[in-house]
């Protein structure tokens, strides 16, 4: 990276350049320790068999193992910051980016060899995708008054996905699935051979998975702009919206776009569930003919009609009031327009205080009745104040309000005859909210001077007023409801801090 700055030239000019390389180099496969086959289970019955692409453990690394994943990066970029006047600051910039993703050699000798998988293979490296990208910056600073306290910013910038290992589920040297129907014709709950097979239902990696080599990269784009105006001594206000879109999506590590299924869901198929209150229900769903059934070849694609808007309002006030008194207090809502996934544990946010639990991807949705993409919002406010008494002893509050998440009891499993398994949500996320969370924490600070260091003695109390709101459950039909995880209970606790 390199910066230059050349004052009075048409105003200051501030020039910055830069170049970066990155190889990035992954390889992920399984070892074979668990073995080459998994089963899946309806009421404890095994109803489908993965064979799994694996040799023999102990052959791991010799004469067979994963092919690497690979991503030769180059990226350089030049930016301008422009000051023709006093009150005008303009900030212009490119970065060009150049991706070759790829992957290496490999040696694969699978356990299972009488379904998809060759008994011995050698699978060369080549490349997935090559793409170039140029991305452009302008942001904009302006004085509306003059007298520096009022002061409006506009923003725009685009933002490149860096693709890594994104695609590795479609590299043939490393993990390869083939999932089966089972026809357990001695009931052992075993798989005994090739005549235990029915249909094929999927298959992931190898040979039936690819790149679409004209695949544009997804990119973020986003446009904000803000007011900010200072008051009375260090006062100040913010008001900020900020718009984001994201383009060109493609549903990274594994692909859910199935071309032959695409827009073919469309036999209709009654599917019946012991609903939450212990009751039959019936949704009317689709599934795909019988016809389509072994083709399953996963495409790495961007997605038609993908594009995720993003936009969020922030209301912010901060005063310090003298040497003593500090408050901030803000307030934000958002508003989202995305496709949401219902296959929870591979796409969601599990943790306790996840904005939002369920995910963001494509799927094949099998209920008309609830679209894939859905529009939701959420809103946070916050405050936050310290104050310094006699004898240098601090006190701090911190108070912070979060919506609740949107959700839709989930169906994980439709059990239709071709497409399984075919998870749907019930309803649009919109219709129901969970637990808003209340959140006070308070803090006790006092300081000292010993020689030349400093010692602050700080007695922490989290969730002070003990709320105990619950801030995730589970939304699979079979278990919904059930709490997975709730505010953390009122909690104290006594740190130190030294600086020299």
């Amino acid at each position: 990276q390199m910066t230059y700055f050349i004052p009075d030239r048409l105003g200051s000019h501030d020039f910055k350049f830069g170049y970066e390389s990155i190889y990035d180099w992954y390889r992920f496969g399984f070892t074979g320790a668990t073995g080459p086959i998994q089963y899946r289970t309806r009421g404890r019955v095994p109803v489908q068999v993965r064979f799994v692409d694996v040799g023999a453990p102990g052959d791991y690394g010799n004469t067979w193992g994963p092919a690497p994943n690979i991503d030769l990066h180059h990226s350089a970029y030049a930016q301008d910051r422009w000051s023709p006047a006093n009150r005008l600051s303009v900030t212009v910039g490119v970065r060009v980016d150049y991706q070759d993703v790829l992957y290496g050699s490999s040696t694969r000798r699978p356990l299972i060899t009488d379904t998809v998988f060759p008994a011995t293979s050698t699978v060369p490296g080549a490349d997935l995708v090559r793409n170039t990208n140029a991305a452009a910056r302008l942001g904009v600073a302006y004085d509306l008054t003059g007298k520096r306290r009022t002061v409006l910013k506009v923003f725009y910038g685009r933002y490149y996905n860096n693709l890594a290992d994104s695609f590795s589920p479609a590299n043939p040297g490393t993990n390869n699935f083939a999932t089966y129907d089972f026809n357990d014709l001695n009931h052992n709950g075993r798989y005994d051979g090739p005549q235990e097979l029915g249909p094929l239902r999927f298959r992931q990696g190898g040979a039936s998975a690819s790149v679409n080599p004209n695949l544009r990269t997804p990119f973020v784009e986003e446009f904000s702009g803000s007011i900010e105006h200072q008051f009375w001594g260090e006062s100040s206000m913010r008001v900020t919206l900020v718009r984001k879109n994201g383009r060109d999506f493609v549903p990274y590590y594994y692909s859910a776009y199935i071309p032959a299924w695409v827009g073919q869901v469309t036999v209709p198929t009654p599917v019946t569930v012991i609903g939450s209150s212990g009751q039959p229900e019936t949704y009317h769903v689709f599934d795909i003919p019988s016809s389509l059934t072994g083709q399953s070849d996963a495409l790495f694609d961007n997605i038609p009609d993908s594009d995720f808007h993003y936009t969020t309002l922030e209301v912010a006030f901060g005063s310090h009031v003298g040497k003593r008194f500090f408050v901030q207090v803000s307030a934000d809502h958002q508003w989202r327009n995305d496709l949401r996934t219902p296959d929870i544990p591979d796409w969601g946010d599990s943790t306790p205080l996840g904005a939002d639990p369920i995910g963001v991807n494509f799927f094949l949705n099998p209920n008309p009745a609830v679209p894939n993409r859905q529009g939701t919002r959420t809103y946070q406010l916050q405050a936050l104040g310290r104050y310094v008494i006699a004898h240098n002893i601090g006190i701090s509050a911190n108070w912070r309000y979060q919506s609740g998440f949107p959700y839709s009891r989930i169906i994980p499993d439709g059990e239709l005859p071709n497409l399984s398994p075919a998870p749907f949500f019930v309803e649009n996320l919109g219709q129901h909210r969970s637990n808003n969370v209340s959140l006070v924490n308070l803090r006790v600070d006092k300081a000292f001077q010993v020689g030349r260091a400093r010692v602050i003695v700080m007695f922490d109390l989290d969730n002070a007023l003990n709320a105990n709101p619950v801030t995730n459950f589970n939304l699979f039909n079979d278990d919904f409801g059930h709490v997975i995880a709730v505010l953390d209970p009122r909690v104290a606790q006594i740190g130190l801090r030294l600086t020299f």
